[in-house]
């Protein structure tokens, strides 16, 4: 092959590169823009299910008084019934789907009680899979949209699993906790055998193991597999990254 047709062949594939970058980052705009969709619709109606149950005085008595006139039989609804109860009523209301009312607000009130309070879903669960997909049964989103969200390229989990590699959180910080808050922090990680972050020295370890009982985690040092412990789960956090977890080749990680 003479240098010319060398030349040739390397411009060709720095042609081939870049047109498998731009298409990567195409996609991600088009992600973002698919967010911003849903997230927007999503908003909207949990704007609406909170101006009325602002309009009901958050009372279930109020509110199936606007809904139906009457609120006969409410009594007989308790725990969770009763703030599914709240659901229907807003959904009936509203005009939407059960379904989809439930999953983008959280209703809360006291086994008995006639006021409720009602959260809107937020952050990555306003996003994830299972809301999603109700708001495109419920043809909220279309297929596009739909199809663009659930996509591979970004169905990273913030659950931490098995080969997943973690780093601590932030120190939390506890110089505005009352003396009984701080004994109370201590007496919590002194029941437990799992650390209450991964060791200074550590710059990034492997989750090895996960105990299902506390959801505590085993690790191992990625620099020194040796060196190993086990950490609670809510003082670390995990890592995007590329590295390759070499677990299934080590019969004595998950030990």
């Amino acid at each position: 092959m003479s240098s010319e047709e060398t030349s040739s062949t390397k411009i060709n594939e720095r042609h081939e590169y870049k047109v498998k970058l731009d298409l990567m980052l195409a996609f991600g705009e088009e992600k973002t823009l698919a967010k911003f969709q849903a997230s927007t619709v999503a908003k909207i109606i949990q704007g609406e299910l909170k101006e009325v149950a602002s309009r009901a005085n958050h009372s279930l008595h109020e509110l199936l008084m606007i809904v139906r006139g009457d609120s006969n039989g409410s009594e007989g609804f308790h725990g969770k019934s009763r703030a599914a109860l709240v659901v229907q009523a807003l959904a009936s209301h509203c005009g939407i789907e059960f379904d989809v009312v439930n999953s983008l607000i959280v209703i809360t009130l006291d086994e008995d009680d006639d006021l409720f309070c009602i959260e809107p879903v937020k952050g990555k669960n306003l996003l994830c899979n299972i809301v999603i997909g109700v708001m495109y049964q419920s043809k909220l989103l279309d297929e596009d949209v739909y199809n663009i969200l659930i996509d591979d390229l970004d169905s990273v989990s913030l659950e931490i699993r098995i080969g997943d590699f973690i780093i601590n959180h932030i120190k939390e910080n506890t110089d505005h906790m009352t003396a009984t808050e701080r004994l109370a922090r201590i007496e919590k990680y002194s029941c437990s055998f799992a650390d209450s972050q991964l060791p200074p020295d550590v710059k990034l370890a492997e989750v090895i193991r996960i105990d299902t009982s506390d959801s505590s985690l085993k690790w191992r040092d990625v620099s020194d597999h040796n060196k190993c412990g086990w950490v609670e789960h809510k003082a670390v956090r995990k890592v995007s990254t590329n590295r390759k977890s070499e677990i299934e080749n080590d019969s004595e990680a998950s030990l």
